[in-house]
């Protein structure tokens, strides 16, 4: 039972990590994504800024707003795949906890035997 269960979880971790890569390369686990993103609209803040320094108000083009928006949504499923990751790895270490615990208790049983052998 405990195999099927860490057959199973190492095949959500695969299609996790398949996730990842088909989403793209905005969406790999980096911990740098939300600093990137935030980089990334403060360059396109800064080159709105002077490619229009007369006009007292910055305006945005549709372009710059998609941008802004793809970067969002990649922020959003970066969010999704590291839930995701968290969620597979809380998962696993639970099964090695079951695991080590069933095999302390085996060894137990082992060692009750050879000394009741030895007496």
């Amino acid at each position: 039972m405990a195999e099927k269960m860490f057959a199973e979880l190492l095949r959500e971790a695969a299609e996790a990590l398949e996730e990842q890569q088909d989403a793209g390369p905005g969406c790999k686990i980096t911990g740098a994504l939300n600093s990137s993103t935030a980089m990334l609209e403060s360059m396109v803040e800064e080159s709105l800024i002077q490619s229009t320094p007369d006009i007292g108000k910055r305006k945005r083009d549709k372009d710059d707003s998609e941008l802004l928006q793809y970067l969002e949504r990649s922020d959003e499923r970066h969010l999704q795949s590291l839930e995701a990751s968290r969620v597979v790895t809380n998962n696993l270490l639970e099964l090695i906890s079951t695991s080590n615990t069933a095999l302390l208790g085996l060894i137990g049983r082992v060692v009750a035997v050879m000394e009741s052998g030895r007496n």
